[in-house]
């Protein structure tokens, strides 16, 4: 799951991405990794 999102990254997708998630420890955890 994560690793599907982290192919589309896109400026728009990534702030749909921090808005959709509350928590914003999802996919960005990993990508800030």
């Amino acid at each position: 799951m994560i690793e599907e999102k982290m192919a589309p990254m896109h400026p728009g997708e990534v702030l749909k991405e921090d808005f959709l998630d509350p928590m914003g420890m999802s996919w960005k955890s990993w990508n800030r990794k």
